[in-house]
């Protein structure tokens, strides 16, 4: 399949008042890519997490390096109103992030997933988890979840494209939220690299780049 981004005439703008332009300025590059904001966890006071590697503990709001460590055994983060409780130390900072290198791997819930982490306290102190992580190592972590990795070759790639889709869209509009998608039926099913499969990274690696949208709302000039 070649790359293109108008494969098939469905209509994105418009769906929840996002307009042309916005989608359009997504589709500028050849490849849409990104960042994609994942809810792993919201509303619980607690939380533990696990990292095998290397990884790098910042304070999420400025960026500035709290420490470098080379594991992070199980540990509870916890809200406190003072901050945040990792173990049993206080963090005077309201939300943290997890960047684990690149052969590191951060564990929640028995779920291994791809890039960073953060934690963060929300006003009713609870804590807010999302995975930061590239859109195409997302949807690795979405296909095997949302259908069954024995589909056919060519199912499985419409999948992924529907599910690019999707995902791609909740970035658009919900650009000014905290997250872009949740990790349960809500948005997407999400399990991280844990519920990858071979057969299901492939159908994303062979559409790769490929998204569905309506050519006369997002390239109006071509169409005249």
């Amino acid at each position: 399949m070649t790359r293109r981004r108008s494969a098939v005439a469905l209509v994105l703008a418009g769906w929840v008042g996002v307009s042309p332009s916005q989608v359009a300025a997504q589709m500028a590059s050849p490849e849409p890519s990104g960042l994609m904001r994942v809810a792993i966890a919201q509303g619980e006071p607690q939380v533990e997490l696990i990292v095998t590697g290397q990884f790098r503990l910042t304070n999420a709001a400025t960026e500035e390096v709290l420490r470098y460590r080379p594991r992070l055994p199980q540990i509870t983060f916890t809200a406190v109103p003072e901050g945040i409780l990792m173990g049993t130390q206080l963090m005077l900072v309201p939300g943290l992030m997890i960047e684990p290198t690149e052969d590191a791997t951060v564990r929640i819930r028995g779920q291994r997933l791809r890039g960073a982490v953060s934690v963060t306290r929300q006003p009713d102190q609870t804590l807010l988890v999302i995975n930061h992580l590239d859109l195409e190592d997302y949807l690795r972590g979405v296909l095997a979840k949302e259908v069954p990795d024995y589909w056919p070759g060519e199912a499985l790639k419409a999948m992924a494209i529907a599910s690019r889709t999707y995902a791609l869209f909740q970035r658009v509009a919900k650009n000014d939220a905290a997250y872009d998608v949740t990790a349960d039926v809500m948005s997407q099913l999400y399990g991280g690299k844990s519920a990858e499969r071979w057969r299901t990274r492939r159908a994303v690696r062979d559409t790769r780049g490929l998204v569905l949208t309506d050519r006369r709302s997002i390239f109006p000039a071509y169409y005249h």
